[in-house]
């Protein structure tokens, strides 16, 4: 368990998650922007260059700053002051491939905390419908004309296949026939598309970061 304050702590065990714990232990860092972050996602995962996410800390000080140890990589900006549980947020935007300590410092300036971000480019995005298991069904997706709404996820992935935290940035555009409609679902992000079926037929859904897209065939049967 992080060395964290008891309301820290609590707030953690309410959230399902207490972020990962800095190099000195005493504050626990999250992701909470992007698809399923909402109680937290693993800040080791690189961000996406170009990406601006948000980041939760768990039992900063009252009064405290952020800062990038390579601004030039990452920047940073503190978002807001401590809630009632001791957490408060920090918005990062990822510049260059490269990796930075997040700093917490307090309100001296002596470091509290730090914990390393990398920033990566994206070489290839995917669009797909999450499975049990974590992995994205990337093909062969088909859908009830009367099934209601269903959520598409976008991943930015690196050269290797490898996944990356990018929130922000994404676009979408259908093609292929009338079968899907976009949808609109509260607490959606970027990364996430809601569509639903609106005709039997095929249609093709395709994700944007950049110069890049991932595009998703979808049948729609009676």
């Amino acid at each position: 368990m992080n060395p964290l304050r008891p309301a820290i702590f609590l707030a953690c065990v309410a959230s399902l998650a207490c972020g990962t714990a800095g190099a000195k232990g005493k504050i626990g860092f999250a992701y909470v922007s992007g698809t399923g972050c909402q109680f937290g996602c693993d800040i080791g995962l690189p961000v996406a260059k170009g990406s601006v996410e948000t980041v939760l800390l768990f039992g900063p000080p009252q009064t405290f700053e952020v800062v990038s140890s390579a601004p030039t990589v990452l920047s940073a900006t503190r978002t807001d002051t401590p809630n009632w549980a001791g957490a408060a947020t920090v918005t990062v935007t990822a510049l260059e491939a490269g990796t930075a300590e997040l700093q917490v410092n307090d309100a001296t300036g002596v470091l509290v905390d730090e914990i390393a971000v990398s920033v990566a480019a994206p070489a290839s995005v995917r669009l797909g419908e999450e499975l049990p298991s974590g992995s994205l069904q990337t093909s062969g997706v088909a859908l009830s004309l009367d099934g209601g709404i269903v959520t598409f996820e976008a991943r930015a992935l690196t050269a290797r296949g490898a996944a990356l935290q990018c929130s922000t940035g994404w676009s979408y555009s259908f093609a292929g026939g009338a079968a899907l409609a976009p949808a609109t679902l509260e607490g959606s992000s970027s990364d996430s598309i809601p569509v639903a079926p609106a005709a039997t037929g095929a249609s093709t859904v395709s994700a944007h970061l950049g110069t890049l897209t991932g595009s998703l065939a979808v049948t729609v049967t009676p």
